[in-house]
């Protein structure tokens, strides 16, 4: 079986000898060198999650909130309400509906930062898309927008023939 094998293979490398003098085989293939001309960043725009930002300057946050304002001022609402009214459950229940509502307010105001209303933002940030990179390949300039930033002068380009239509 060896036998076989060496004269197959030195045939082959014959072949390709022959080829090679006749400039049918390029073992360079279809890729050349350009040398670089600049290389720039290239930007986008990127729109991220919308929040909500109000006239005292900071952000709101959407955690849960606590409740304990307004237990607090129902309480000291009844307390109120009952000293007001005497020993009536209306004075009371009056009182404490009143607190609960004014706790709220006043906590709802503290968690905006201060009054004024509030609105929706959606803020923008630039984020790095890659390298526009100008080369200079048989005379032309062309541009490519690249990844990663080429190292050196040069880049590597792969050559294509394409047919015009007639």
């Amino acid at each position: 079986m060896k036998n076989r094998i060496v004269p197959a293979m030195f045939a082959a490398l014959l072949s390709l000898s022959a080829w090679a003098q006749q400039g049918v085989y390029d073992p360079s293939g279809p890729v050349r060198w350009a040398n670089i001309e600049s290389v720039t960043e290239a930007y986008e725009v990127v729109e991220l999650p919308a929040r909500r930002v109000c006239s005292g300057g900071g952000a709101v946050s959407d955690r849960p909130r606590s409740a304990t304002p307004e237990i607090v001022g129902a309480i000291v609402g009844a307390v109120v309400g009952n000293e007001i009214h005497g020993d009536g459950a209306i004075g009371e229940v009056a009182g404490a509906a009143l607190g609960a509502s004014v706790a709220r307010d006043i906590h709802n105001r503290n968690r905006q930062g201060g009054a004024g209303g509030c609105r929706m933002e959606v803020p923008r940030e630039q984020r790095l898309v890659g390298y526009d990179v100008r080369y200079e390949y048989d005379g032309a300039s062309y541009v490519a927008r690249m990844q990663r930033r080429p190292v050196g002068g040069r880049l590597q380009v792969e050559v294509r023939a394409v047919p015009l239509s007639p």
